[in-house]
């Protein structure tokens, strides 16, 4: 390639912090005969700093009985392949969570409605002596919020009726930030950059208030002590995506939801859509709240990524179809 042309190939591998990637390439060149052929993969880095996946392919040009003393060694960038595939197993894991936890809920449900049903007739019931009041409350509470943990693993699942109709996203986002106040605090600054002439989705309006509070509230957990919320808007076409190449073709509204908070490192992004995921402490959180985002955005037909950086903030990226 023109990246490689020209250069002395161990004074440039060791140059550019490849030199474990050529200690392999020339293990593989003594141990190739005449008569063979080596691939392998290997990871490099290019001048720019970024890392490709490459798929590395020797053939011998000339050789002798002596030995060989000519190879061509070409290579093949699969990088977006490889970032494709585990997409691909990331999507198949959290389709077998989604149908599990679906399936838990539902009889999870009428577990609840036994014990909820059983508490408010033990409420209202005058043989009930007055020193257990107290306790059938605190049943019914406990069993109500065991009932919203319900709603978000449905949620999660792709299984709640909704109402769908058509959408401008933009109205949505004013509407649930008047909602952020009492949620996120007075420290913490929310700026709406909205696009002009949003082209309308097709989603659940209640479900979408839902999930963008959601997302704010785990903003708000990672900026203890305030810090910017910024909501963006735009219309894109993705006919490729550079960065998220899983995303099929077609005409998107996007939702940024970006936090100046301290950030996840890149294992911690790779769980964060998991039901009970969760880097707080316990008792502090059920890890049911991204999931339930995660949910929700799937069964819109669209997409959701994350990009963190360790103390740089998050930024949560939702691709969702244009009717």
């Amino acid at each position: 390639s023109d990246y490689l042309r020209g250069r002395n190939a161990a004074t440039h591998f060791e140059q550019t912090g490849n030199g474990e990637f050529y200690a392999e390439l020339a293990s593989r060149f003594a141990a190739i005969t005449q008569d063979e052929y080596s691939s392998f993969e290997a990871t490099i880095a290019k001048d720019s700093g970024e890392f490709r996946r490459i798929r590395w392919h020797i053939d011998v040009v000339k050789g002798t009985d002596r030995g060989v003393t000519e190879y061509i060694v070409s290579g093949i960038d699969i990088t977006d392949e490889r970032a494709l595939e585990e997409q691909l197993r990331q999507s198949q894991k959290m389709e077998a969570v989604g149908t599990l936890a679906g399936g838990i809920a539902h009889d999870f449900n009428n577990i609840l409605s036994v014990i909820i049903g059983h508490s408010e007739l033990m409420a209202g019931s005058e043989l009930l002596p007055p020193d257990l009041k107290d306790s059938v409350k605190d049943i019914s509470l406990a069993a109500e919020h065991a009932e919203s943990l319900v709603h978000n693993l449905l949620a999660f699942s792709r299984k709640q009726i909704r109402e769908i109709k058509q959408i401008d996203l933009n109205n949505v986002v004013r509407s649930a930030a008047t909602l952020l106040d009492p949620v996120i605090g007075d420290f913490i600054r929310v700026t709406l950059d909205l696009a002009d002439m949003l082209p309308v989705i097709r989603a659940d309006n209640s479900q979408l208030e839902h999930m963008i509070i959601n997302l704010a509230v785990n903003a708000k957990d990672a900026m203890p002590h305030g810090g910017d919320l910024t909501f963006r808007t735009r219309a894109e076409e993705v006919l490729s995506h550079p960065l998220y190449p899983w995303i099929a073709s077609g005409k998107y509204v996007v939702l940024e939801v970006e936090d100046t908070g301290h950030g996840m490192d890149s294992e911690i992004v790779g769980h964060v859509f998991e039901p009970f995921f969760t880097t707080k402490p316990v008792g502090k959180g059920s890890g049911l709240g991204l999931s339930m985002v995660y949910g929700i955005v799937k069964q819109s037909d669209g997409y959701i990524s994350a990009e963190s950086v360790p103390g740089s903030g998050t930024n949560f990226i939702l691709h969702l179809p244009v009717s």
